[in-house]
This record gives structure tokens, C-alpha cells and sequence, in this order.
């Protein structure tokens, strides 16, 4: 295949990210788009160049010269009856297309293992749209580890900044945030990082605790077959804090990393010298310190990033992901994060959530088959 034609499910914000990483990669052609609403498919078809405009999805999957959906309906609506990521790709898979969705997969184990054996059924590629693990901090911290830098990894410790919720109103879908909410949209990521600084470890139990307010700010867990764990961390909104909004923590038994993700570096005056930002990955190991630092593409897309960050993210890592995706389509390759790895994701995500409710530990393995808390 030497051109893929990709048709977009989804105008919100995100899809400009993903929209202008498709048009970067010369073997790609945006051929068409979908969406309910008017206004978002006109602009978009015009900043685009796009001529095919469908409301319908089931429309676009009609479209013979569509090879591969990339599906990112709206953030807004995780839960209730318009959450029908897994029915889009479903119907995708069966219609011939190659499949890419945004996270969170969709709403249940089951729904998630419906997707996949509708990919494997048919025979086509299906990839969850996990950009940290593309993220190139991310990436030069995995090769380290795996070098043996820091000995064996032992600990992750993820922390998330101060990160005010951001009004979306573009959407006519947007309904009233349920307590929760913010761990079924971040979660994936969080324990996609897990795995996959600890070696794609698995991991066997989820505990959490929420606030009043029910935002989940603190996790904890334990992988699978040994004595290695991990944490997570946030803070909220009200407090103080000179990070943004991920920065990630990896003790090994010989050296330790601090890399920062999305929006990650100290925020206002707060810097290591007048001019200096924070380095995106720091390795310790054997009394020495040594700092990494990375060329971002400077094309600006049209998501907002931290001015003072030295990360760039949605200009590193959604590219990264969706070249590594068009080559596995070209090349009939397994993606590098593919629908299991987004079930193992969504699968501890929805221990967090259970944890949090029900205030208890949770098993991963225990999680109903059918659990989706926002139905």
C-alpha cells in the first residue's frame, strides 16, 4: 500500500493533532471526515483540504476509498449512550478498515474484547492511540532501562501537576462531569507508563483514594509476580505547585530517571537558574548525574502546550504514533501498543475507579467483565 487514505471519526480538539500528523506523513491522504456537528466539519474540511463530509459514521465506513478510521469522538461523553467507541470500531473492522482510537478505548473488558476479535476477524490493524509510549523522553527512557542503566526497575512513581479542567464548547454533547471522570479519561495513560517502564510488566491489584470532590488523586500498585510497584499522584487544583502536568520517577536497584511527559517542566518563575529549564530526562547512577536533551519539531500544531516547558508533546508524540501506525498498516506489523495493550490499560483503570468507590483493594483479575461505571 503506498498511500493510506484516512478517514477522521471525531472534530474536537484532539483531532488537530492528529489531523496534522497525518498531513506531515507524505504516504498519508485525509480523505475524509465525520462529525454532528456543521460548523466543526466546514472549518476543518477547509483547514484540512478535505472534500468528503459525512455526519453519519456509518457513512464514512461505507467510503471504498477509506483504508484506515482514525476514531476520536468526544472526550465529554466517557460515559452514557453517546460513548460508542467500541461500536465505531467494530462496525470499522467489519467494514475492511484499520482501526485507530483514541483513549480510552471504550467503556468495558467486554467491549474491548469485542473489538478485538472483530480486528482479528477481519484481518486488519487495530491500535489504541496511546501517545505517551511514543512520547520520545518516554521512548529514550524505555531504551535506558532496557540497557540496564539503572539495574532492575523497581519503582515507578508518576505525578500529574495542577491541571484545571478545560470547557469544551464545540460540543453539544458535553454533559455534567460524574465523580471520577477524570481517571477513566487519564487513566490509561498513567498505567500505560506503568507497564511500560517496568518492561511491559502486568500488573495484579489497584488500590486508590479520592477527595471530597471525587477526583482520584492518589494510586498504588503492585505488579504481577514480584515485589515491585508503583504510585500515582495529583494535585489539585487549589494548591501550589511548580510542576506541570506529568513527570515520571523510575528507581532501579543501580540509578534512578526523572522524565517529564505532557506538559511537563515547573511552571512560572520557578526554574533551576535565570533561563535554564528543568532537563525532560535526568539519569542518576553511580554518583553521576547526566541530563538528556531533545529537538522537537517546531511546526506548531494547534493544541496548547506550556510556553515554559522545554517537552513538546503533542508535537513529538502524536506524530511518533501515527507514523509508527501508517508503517504497520504498509507493513503488515503488530503495533507497538495494540488493542490487548489497551484492554491491560482500561483493565486497571477501572480497578482504580472500583477502588476508589467501593474503598478497598482491588484485584485486576476481579474486575467484572461488564463493569463500566459511567453507563
Amino acid at each position: 500500500m503506498d498511500i493510506v487514505n484516512v478517514g477522521i471519526i471525531g472534530l474536537g480538539k484532539i483531532s488537530y493533532a492528529h489531523a496534522y500528523s497525518f498531513l506531515a506523513n507524505r504516504k498519508v491522504r485525509i480523505v475524509a471526515i465525520c462529525d454532528i456537528v456543521p460548523e466543526l466539519l466546514k472549518n476543518r474540511a477547509k483547514e484540512w483540504d478535505v472534500k468528503k463530509l459525512y455526519s453519519d459514521y456509518h457513512e464514512i465506513l461505507k467510503d471504498e476509498e477509506v483504508d484506515l478510521v482514525d476514531i476520536l469522538n468526544n472526550h465529554s461523553s466517557y460515559f452514557g449512550k453517546n460513548f460508542i467507541r467500541a461500536e465505531m470500531a467494530i462496525a470499522a473492522a467489519e467494514a475492511g478498515k484499520h482501526v485507530i482510537v483514541e483513549k480510552p478505548m471504550c467503556r468495558s473488558i467486554k467491549e474491548a474484547d469485542m473489538m478485538i476479535d472483530a480486528a482479528k476477524e477481519a484481518k486488519v490493524k487495530l491500535m489504541m492511540a496511546e501517545s505517551y509510549v511514543f512520547h520520545t523522553p518516554h521512548v529514550k527512557t524505555r531504551e535506558l532501562i532496557d540497557e540496564g542503566k539503572i539495574g532492575e526497575p523497581m519503582q515507578v512513581r508518576i505525578n500529574q501537576g495542577r491541571w484545571s479542567p478545560r470547557p469544551r464548547p464545540e460540543s453539544p454533547t458535553a454533559l455534567t462531569q460524574p465523580p471520577y471522570l477524570g481517571m477513566i479519561d487519564m487513566g490509561p495513560h498513567y498505567f500505560a507508563m506503568a507497564r511500560y517502564f517496568m518492561r511491559d510488566s502486568d500488573i495484579a491489584y489497584v488500590s486508590s483514594v479520592a477527595s471530597a470532590s471525587g477526583t482520584i488523586v492518589a494510586a498504588t500498585w503492585h505488579y504481577k509476580g514480584c515485589e515491585k510497584i508503583g504510585t500515582f499522584a495529583r494535585t489539585e487544583n487549589r494548591t501550589f505547585t511548580i510542576y506541570g502536568a506529568i513527570r515520571s520517577v523510575i528507581f532501579g536497584t543501580e540509578g534512578m530517571i526523572e522524565v517529564l511527559g505532557h506538559d511537563g517542566g515547573w511552571r512560572g518563575s520557578a526554574t533551576l537558574a535565570p533561563g535554564q529549564k528543568v532537563p525532560p530526562l535526568t539519569l542518576w547512577r553511580e554518583g553521576k548525574t547526566e541530563i538528556f536533551r531533545f529537538e522537537f519539531p517546531s511546526e506548531p500544531v494547534a493544541v496548547r502546550e506550556n510556553p515554559e516547558a522545554e517537552v513538546s508533546y503533542f508535537r513529538d508524540a502524536f506524530p511518533n504514533e501515527i507514523n509508527h501506525f501508517i508503517e504497520c498498516v504498509a507493513e503488515d506489523r503488530k503495533p507497538r501498543y495494540s488493542g490487548e495493550d489497551g484492554k491491560k490499560d482500561l483493565q486497571c483503570t477501572l480497578a482504580c475507579i472500583k477502588s476508589a468507590t467501593d474503598k478497598k483493594q482491588v484485584a485486576i483479575d476481579e474486575v467484572p467483565y461488564d463493569y463500566a461505571p459511567f453507563m
